[in-house]
């Protein structure tokens, strides 16, 4: 799988009492966050200048109300 490069970007950066904004870059291996900071969009096989934009790690969503959705109007 091809490595992806993601240059030009203010990353934020969640501590445990506030967010970090700082310029900097990311590099992304099968689909896995493995490097951050300056030249690490070097390394990847594809780059995406992204103008200054906001980064940030992917939230996964892991509060779900799968029975409830599946339940509904069954009462």
């Amino acid at each position: 799988m091809p490595t992806l490069g993601v240059s030009d970007a203010i990353l934020l950066e969640p501590g445990a009492h506030a967010v970090t904004a700082r310029p900097g870059e990311v590099l992304i291996e099968d689909g896995i966050i493995t490097a951050l900071g300056p030249g690490a969009a070097a390394r990847a096989d594809r780059t995406l200048t992204v103008g200054g934009a906001f980064c940030l790690p992917g939230l996964v969503q892991t509060h779900v109300h799968l029975c409830q959705t599946l339940m509904r109007g069954l009462a």
